[in-house]
């Protein structure tokens, strides 16, 4: 069974975009208004490119059930896509990402760069 998106969770998965190479950057405050306001019963999940960004998320949100990820060179925030989806059974299912939606604005080695980065999250 899949989640549907009025389900109440347990676990939210989030890419923090500080220090993406691209526009997403400028959301990282943004992000942070959106994190203090999530329950503090709801175990987070955040995808950071970067040890020092990992850090100052555990250390800022010690009252949250923070658990960070650190993936070299991630700079996506599109996670459903690229990442997965969450059943009930806590599985994740996870699909080969290369949308025909973007392919004028990225090439296909960037997608395989993110399918082969996303795995390490996916058994």
């Amino acid at each position: 069974m899949i989640f549907t998106d009025y389900t109440r969770v347990q676990n939210l998965i989030l890419a923090y975009p500080e220090r993406f190479s691209n526009e997403y950057e400028s959301l990282t405050q943004f992000y942070d208004c959106l994190i203090d306001l999530i329950p503090n019963d709801i175990q987070l999940w955040i995808i950071s490119n970067n040890n020092v960004t990992c850090q100052k998320l555990s250390n800022r949100y010690k009252y949250k059930t923070v658990n960070t990820i650190g993936i070299k060179n991630w700079d996506e925030i599109w996670l459903r896509d690229c990442i997965g989806i969450n059943t009930t059974t806590d599985e994740l299912i996870k699909p080969y990402y290369h949308p025909q939606y973007c392919t004028q604005f990225r090439d296909s080695s960037y997608f395989e760069h993110l399918n082969k980065q996303s795995s390490v999250l996916t058994p």
